[in-house]
């Protein structure tokens, strides 16, 4: 999965990230993210963090065979 921070699904303005995705709920998925906040406070580091395909970033899902 990558996320375009700023919006407008163009992915160039620097502010991006990838997960990997491990379950998905309708507009809800949970992903494993490296170099990111811990959601419960503290250091950065490598966390499950729980997402929605409803928020202000743009989210693609890429699909590896």
């Amino acid at each position: 999965m990558a996320f375009d921070w700023d919006g407008g699904s163009d992915f160039t303005g620097g502010n991006e990230h990838i997960g990997i995705v491990r379950t998905v709920s309708g507009a809800s998925f949970t992903t494993v993210e490296g170099n990111t906040s811990n959601p419960n406070g503290g250091s950065d580091g490598v966390y499950v963090k729980s997402r929605t395909t409803n928020s202000s970033y743009d989210v693609v899902f890429i699909r590896v065979r």
